[in-house]
């Protein structure tokens, strides 16, 4: 029985799709002499595959975790019951827009009114120890709902999340 699926059908479907079409693509544009358009998007293409998608599926003393890579084409998977527990432990990250380099001219004065820009970024790390007894990690993003799912599970030791 399950008590929260991220639901990311859809969106591994569209990345599946773009990627086949993205591919036809640069194959229609090398047929037809445009190769520097080709590699363009082929490059594109490659730096695209880095970012993973996240699945997770939380069950009552259950929790998996599937990251597909690739537009979705490999996966790994994860699974955590109440024998083996992961620690759920918080990695927050700011990003602050304090790249302005402020000298000593009369206009800077007026950069007091306006504040930095802060975004936080709720992300969490899975720690779990693998059949090597090695510590491993895994990073996702949670949000609320998915919070109290996990802590509503026995599969997951939550370290005090605020």
């Amino acid at each position: 029985m399950d008590i929260y699926k991220r639901n990311i059908t859809v969106k591994l479907w569209l990345l599946r799709i773009l990627f086949v079409a993205v591919l036809l693509l640069c194959i229609y544009l090398i047929q037809h002499s445009n190769s520097d358009y080709a590699f363009v998007l082929c490059f594109l293409l490659l730096c695209g595959a880095i970012f993973p998608v996240t699945d997770l599926r939380i069950s009552l003393g259950h929790v998996q975790v599937r990251q597909f890579y690739i537009y979705g084409i490999f996966y790994r998977s994860w699974k955590f019951n109440e024998i083996n527990k992961a620690n759920l432990q918080p990695f927050e990250m700011v990003i602050s827009d304090a790249g302005i380099v402020h000298a000593d001219d009369w206009y800077d004065a007026f950069w007091i009114a306006v504040p930095d820009k802060e975004i936080t970024i709720k992300k969490f790390v899975f720690k779990y120890h693998d059949s090597w007894a090695r510590l491993r990690r895994i990073k996702l993003t949670l949000n609320a709902k998915e919070i109290d799912a996990l802590k509503k599970s026995r599969a997951v030791e939550t370290i005090p999340i605020s």
